[in-house]
């Protein structure tokens, strides 16, 4: 059989494969076709077979589509890069746009739709955390399997650059182990769900008074938390970005870098490299930055803060077992036009529990309700991250 063009791009510029790509094609295939199969339904009636097929499938298959390169001399090769139809917007590439765009609009606005994707890692979350998966551990781990996956092009790819090397490891090392793995085993253990390698402004309420005060007041672990997320805030932030720029965090450590420089590898030529894209970026993120800041401040200052009790309505029948009930906090929400945010956590599922607020300040709020769980034998986590989430417009 002839040899392929040896193309580091996602779908090569031609269609002649060898028999070990081709096997590694059919597994990524394969893959694909489980995690359909999972969402479809039956995520629920088979969860380790599903996800030992798809996690197996899209592992090995990427190994042997991608181990081809080994036999080319070490060096950056682009080959391909420009006639690839996934990799210079034509008809793949705007399939594949439409197909992830949806599935994260799926993700954060109707995730029940996802609810066999969920139901397929199951198995996984109660081996991690000890509790039933949600979407956003069904979601970290597909972005984790995808940056393990593609980094693995990267090593393969950039062998020849030890800098490249080292960096791909870190990210992936980040991506697995303080994004994925750890937050997990602190639940797994009744630890507060804490993310070390984010950081206020990246996660705004870390220094928000009810976050402090819950984490002081958990454990001697909750007091490090707070002390290693001001530590890394003023002053290990200023002054690796004074040093190495933003690069030292963007392209080390976030998990949002760790899948630009694994899987966004291949489209990187894409971005707009003008002097007014660069401008933009730069309002962009000052902007953002000060909304944060302006949020933190109102939120230190206290105003706005409206009290409330969580209590089971009568029909819900709930017993909370470590306190009659649980204090939650109505803040100004700057990220969503409803007007007030509400944030309780970390419940398992129950039946709707009604919101009675007590209203102390000068907002007015009524009419809240929340799907949210009920509280086990864990401690309450006013973060809200990635938990139950219940609005209330102020009249």
């Amino acid at each position: 059989m002839a040899k392929s063009s040896p193309s580091f791009q996602i779908t090569a510029p031609t269609s002649q494969f060898e028999r070990g790509e081709l096997l590694g094609l059919f597994l990524v295939g394969l893959g694909a076709l489980a995690l359909l199969v999972a969402w479809v339904g039956a995520g629920g009636l088979a969860p380790w077979a599903l996800l030992l097929l798809s996690t197996a499938a899209f592992s090995g298959g990427g190994y042997l589509y991608f181990k081809r390169h080994l036999s080319r001399p070490a060096g950056i090769d682009n080959d391909g890069l420009m006639f690839s139809s996934s990799t210079m917007r034509g008809a793949v590439g705007w399939v594949l746009g439409v197909i992830f765009t949806g599935v994260y609009v799926l993700l954060y606005f109707f995730p029940s739709t996802l609810t066999g994707l969920i139901e397929m890692t199951d198995p996984l979350s109660e081996i991690i955390r000890g509790r039933e998966a949600d979407e956003w551990f069904m979601y970290g781990f597909l972005y984790t399997l995808a940056v393990l996956v593609m980094g693995v092009r990267m090593f393969i790819k950039y062998r020849h650059s030890t800098y490249q090397i080292i960096r791909t490891a870190s990210v992936m090392f980040f991506q697995l182990g303080f994004a994925f793995l750890l937050p997990g085993l602190l639940q797994l253990f009744n630890q507060p769900e804490f993310y070390f390698h984010y950081f206020w402004p990246l996660e705004h309420t870390y220094l928000f008074p009810s976050t402090v005060d819950f984490f002081t007041d958990t454990t001697r672990l909750g007091v490090f938390m707070i002390f290693w997320g001001g530590l890394m805030t003023f002053v290990a932030t200023p002054l690796l970005t004074y040093f190495y720029g933003k690069r030292w965090y963007c392209s080390w450590v976030c998990g949002c870098g760790g899948l630009a420089e694994t899987a966004g590898d291949p489209f990187r030529h894409l971005s707009d490299k003008s002097l007014k894209a660069w401008q933009i970026e730069r309002w962009m993120v000052h902007g953002v930055l000060a909304i944060i800041a302006v949020g933190t401040l109102i939120a230190l200052s206290g105003t706005g803060i409206v009290s409330a009790q969580l209590s089971s309505s009568d029909d819900a029948n709930i017993s909370l077992s470590i306190a009659e009930s649980v204090e939650v906090e109505v803040r100004p929400d700057f990220f969503n036009f409803s007007g007030m945010e509400l944030r309780a956590t970390n419940f398992t599922n129950h039946p709707e529990l009604q919101l009675n607020i007590e209203n102390t300040g000068s907002t007015n709020i009524s009419n809240v309700y929340a799907s949210l769980n009920t509280l086990e034998s864990e401690p309450v986590n006013p973060l809200g991250l990635g938990q139950a989430r219940a609005y209330a417009a102020g009249r």
